[in-house]
């Protein structure tokens, strides 16, 4: 049985508290650069929902997330727009907002899943996420389609990939005792 509260172990404190010194720093960056970003299309949230999920994908490799976040990421951003431009299509047939949105989503949410089992690197749930967020706003998502997918992919490989060597390198210092 799985204990609520657990005492904490100094190594993994230390660790958590380098892998928070680089989120914070992260965030300080991102907000310092929002109005930049924002000029330029660059949203903020896709850099951080690669970031979040990075961190909930702890059973599998690093390379591993990193492909799969790159993969799902942009899977799920273009079926986002490509969702829109259906359910425009099917309205535009004479289809009401209802049954043109049911056929959006069960037709997209049929690709990502059933084509998990043949692609997981791009069928998977961060695609299914970030579809979710992106159907919030899909006009504005596939106008500036290309931002998105560089936020994502910037929150992706800067943020993981530096956190990445933070993670080894407070490794290395706890195996050879340094901290």
């Amino acid at each position: 049985m799985h204990k609520f509260f657990v005492k904490a172990e100094k190594p993994a404190v230390a660790l958590k508290a380098a892998v928070l010194g680089w989120v914070i720093v992260c965030n300080v960056v991102v907000q310092l650069l929002h109005p930049q970003l924002d000029a330029l299309g660059i949203p903020s949230w896709p850099m951080f929902g690669a970031n979040i999920l990075f961190f909930l994908m702890e059973s599998e490799p690093f390379g591993v997330r990193i492909g799969k976040i790159l993969g799902g990421t942009t899977l799920g951003l273009c079926a986002a727009a490509a969702g829109l431009t259906l359910f425009q299509a099917l309205g535009g047939a004479g289809l009401s907002r209802f049954p043109a949105a049911m056929i959006e989503i069960i037709v997209v949410v049929s690709i990502i899943i059933l084509g998990g089992a043949w692609l997981p690197y791009l069928c998977n749930s961060v695609a299914f996420l970030f579809f979710s967020f992106g159907a919030y706003n899909a006009a504005n998502v596939r106008a500036h389609l290309l931002g998105y997918i560089l936020a994502a992919a910037l929150g992706n490989l800067i943020m993981n990939g530096v956190a990445i060597l933070i993670i080894k390198a407070v490794r290395k210092a706890q195996a050879q005792k340094t901290i």
